[in-house]
């Protein structure tokens, strides 16, 4: 798992935490965020989309290493 993986992986998992923490009966439900709260969804966001491009910017013959991409 490159860093960059070990980082979405560790931003989820503060993500799911907060969740738990601010409503431990239901995991997924949305709480009403505070202005700076919802200013750092805001930024996770945007950041996980930043990783999601980059991802689609590896070149097939990297892709094909890893065994994800088995077109030619």
């Amino acid at each position: 798992m490159d860093n960059q993986h070990q980082i979405a992986a560790a931003l989820l998992a503060c993500e799911t935490a907060r969740r738990c923490y601010r409503n431990p009966t239901d995991e997924f439900a949305e709480p009403k965020l505070s202005p700076e709260e919802d200013h750092q969804r805001y930024l996770m966001n945007l950041y996980r989309a930043n990783l999601r491009d980059m991802a689609d910017d590896v070149p097939a013959h990297e892709n094909l290493a890893a065994g994800t991409n088995h077109a030619s």
